[in-house]
């Protein structure tokens, strides 16, 4: 009898206890010809039974995320302190970061790590476009202290990375305008804590549209949210040389050198 007949014919013999099978009763189901298959269908058993019990509404949770769609979002009338300045200082901290079409979306807490003065100043001039090596010249330190500088505020701030913080710099930057802006914001409460949802829609700017190839734009966009070529093949379905190439062509058609460049350029940041 295959495997998969045995264990259906299991489930069929074996009563359950407070919704879980009964241990012995499917060894006495089974035989005593091959205790290792037996044990195996016991785990089997267990996972499928625990895979059928439903968790109670009242046990679920929505993510940050998820209930942030749910908030109507207001045009931002007056930033108060909700500006790039205090995200530097650790005023803000992420929670989430990301994109839906051309639309930035940021989750926001309010105190984060302190961030040196130092760390304040390198992950300033990273995100005005510096280069690490430059900002090495400039600062007279090393190449590796600038990023170890760099990480720990990104770190401190709730940034997965350098990208995740620009966008971030690029929603803040819109939210500094006030009325002026496209930013909306809302307040979102997640257990004890209420966030800042803030939200952006970034100008199409008409030059992409006769630089780049519809598939090269959806490439450049998934560099902007800091995606390596293995990971954006994966996300398109196709080859990791096919989206080498499509970032070199990027790069060449926007005369840019750095894939940080490019992510700045969709911004509007450059």
């Amino acid at each position: 009898m295959a495997i998969q007949q045995v264990r259906q014919h299991a489930l069929a013999l074996v009563p359950l206890q407070d919704n879980s099978p009964n241990e012995s009763g499917l060894m006495e189901a089974v035989g005593p010809s091959s205790e290792l298959a037996s044990e195996h269908l016991v785990s089997d058993l267990r996972d499928e039974q625990s895979a059928r019990l439903e968790i109670p509404e009242s046990q679920t949770r929505l993510s940050p995320r998820a209930l942030s769609d749910q908030v109507l979002h207001q045009p931002v009338a007056n930033a108060h302190r909700l500006t790039r300045a205090s995200f530097l200082t650790g005023d803000w901290g992420l929670v989430d970061v990301y994109r839906r079409g051309t639309e930035l979306h940021v989750l926001l807490k309010p105190g984060a790590l302190l961030v040196s003065s130092r760390e304040q100043e390198v992950l300033d001039a990273v995100l005005s476009g510096v280069a690490d090596r430059e900002l090495s010249r400039r600062l007279g330190i090393t190449r590796q202290c600038v990023c170890g500088h760099l990480g720990n505020a990104l770190g401190k701030l709730g940034a997965a990375s350098r990208f995740t913080a620009l966008e971030t710099w690029r929603a803040l930057q819109e939210a500094e305008k006030g009325r002026a802006g496209r930013a909306t914001l809302a307040e979102v409460t997640y257990g004890e804590d209420t966030l800042l949802s803030l939200r952006v829609p970034v100008p199409p700017r008409p030059e992409l549209e006769v630089r780049l190839s519809s598939a090269e734009t959806d490439v450049a966009w998934m560099v902007c949210d800091g995606l390596s070529n293995r990971d954006i093949a994966i996300a398109r379905g196709t080859a990791e040389r096919t989206v080498a190439n499509q970032v070199a062509s990027i790069f060449n058609k926007l005369n840019v050198s750095r894939r940080f460049d490019v992510a700045q350029f969709l911004l509007g940041l450059r």
